[in-house]
């Protein structure tokens, strides 16, 4: 209660506590699970740094669970490693930053990524996965997605270098660069999902649905190609506030396949877009 001459005034204090799991990298703690891992909701899983899961090595994440990271952490899936994120649809899977207050809910960058490295597994199940720099940074690794929602990533939600991603029932929103990043080829399918990228608050960044190229730097700054082998959108949504939702860049003498069936998508034309629809099997839609 406060007193002043205007009169008294009441004003309620509420704190929610969780418990919780730390997971912190310090320069004596490598912070990396070297033994097959079942995390369940009976405890929040905090983790600071970056956590690595090793080679071989199985994380499963049960119904409920709740990962946060705090700024600049993040999580790295070593090769041959599999995550396994086993939410269902009354008890989703939340990953995102520490911050959880509302403000931070709607903004991205509060921590990095997901990072796949060559020959490693992710199967995802009703999951919400947002408010970081890139959600899924895969290279040269096998994603299975489902009744997922995947937002606010400061430059894409899905950025796979050669990788293999199998989604359905995804929504998708709110990324800067571009809700899908596919680098140096891959295989792709996205079924029953909705791409859908509008971002009030990244205006000055690309905020394309899908972009898809044969080429990718790496580290070095090399030049590295592979064929795009399939990247099937069937019975989906891909939309953005630009004139063209998904953008094509083939690198010539490259294999790049793409079926487009069944679907809405956010065209202006034939001009800056990568692709056309006078092939009959492309059964679209564009924009009017």
């Amino acid at each position: 209660m406060f007193s002043n001459p205007a009169g008294e005034q009441h004003v309620t204090l509420f704190s929610v506590v969780q418990d919780a799991e730390f997971f912190i990298q310090t320069p004596s703690n490598p912070n990396i699970l070297t033994s097959n891992t079942t995390w369940t909701n009976n405890k929040a899983k905090i983790i600071y740094g970056d956590l690595t899961i090793d080679q071989s090595v199985v994380l499963n994440i049960q119904q409920g669970t709740k990962v946060y990271f705090h700024k600049n952490s993040g999580m790295k899936v070593a090769a041959g490693a599999t995550l396994n994120i086993n939410g269902t649809q009354n008890d989703q899977v939340i990953i995102r930053g520490d911050r959880n207050d509302p403000y931070y809910d709607t903004i991205p960058k509060n921590w990095n990524s997901i990072r796949m490295e060559a020959g490693s597994l992710l199967n995802m199940n009703h999951t919400r996965l947002f408010g970081g720099t890139k959600g899924l940074d895969l290279k040269q690794s096998t994603a299975t997605i489902k009744n997922s929602f995947i937002h606010t990533f400061q430059d894409y939600g899905i950025y796979a270098v050669g990788s293999t991603v199998t989604a359905s029932n995804l929504v998708m929103n709110n990324c800067g660069e571009s809700a899908i990043g596919i680098f140096r080829g891959g295989n792709h399918s996205y079924t029953h999902s909705t791409i859908a990228n509008y971002s009030g608050t990244m205006g000055s960044r690309n905020r394309m649905g899908i972009f898809a190229t044969n080429e990718w730097k790496n580290d070095n700054g090399q030049t590295e190609q592979g064929a795009l082998q399939n990247l099937s959108i069937l019975n989906s949504i891909v939309y953005s506030d630009r004139d063209n939702s998904v953008n094509f860049e083939q690198t010539p003498g490259q294999q790049f396949q793409y079926l487009i069936q069944n679907s809405s998508i956010k065209y202006a034309g034939a001009s800056g877009a990568g692709f056309t629809f006078d092939n009959k099997s492309y059964e679209c839609y564009p924009k009017l």
